[in-house]
């Protein structure tokens, strides 16, 4: 049999490596809304000032561009030229988006791995616990 003060002991050990985690992951959830909100608030902050922007200067204007000629109002030239920056840096930023994404593809691989040995390891210990304490017990002092 275990002795109830290595029970307990390991008990809140786990307790405590458990209640930290959840702890953590709960402050990694409210970080991200608050991350979240903060994005749609700048948004929409851009987008009311650009609109703003853009129907102050409503005038026409006429665009050369390599022999290419184009007569628009100030305002679709400038929402053009934003959705062009958007696009452009949405495009350049695939590429490392899509890295990262792989390595905590992998990192998780890893983590679910690495859990998986622990768990096995755990099973292990407590299996074999029982005949340690019988060796603690049943060993002659000098």
């Amino acid at each position: 049999l275990q002795s109830p003060i290595m029970v307990e002991s390991r008990c809140v050990r786990n307790f405590v490596f458990c209640a930290t985690i959840d702890f953590n992951r709960r402050m990694l959830r409210g970080k991200q809304e608050y991350m979240n909100r903060l994005v749609w608030i700048a948004f929409l902050f851009l987008l009311f000032f650009t609109v703003a922007f853009s129907l102050q200067n409503a005038e026409p204007i006429i665009i050369h561009f390599f022999g290419w000629r184009f007569e628009g109002s100030l305002v679709i030239v400038l929402l053009t030229a934003l959705a062009m920056g958007v696009v452009l840096t949405v495009l350049a930023s695939l590429p490392s988006q899509l890295k990262k994404r792989r390595l905590i593809g992998r990192q998780q691989k890893t983590i679910a791995e690495l859990e998986r040995k622990m768990a096995e390891y755990q099973a292990m210990a407590q299996s074999h616990e029982p005949q340690a304490q019988e060796m603690i017990i049943h060993t002659p002092e000098p």
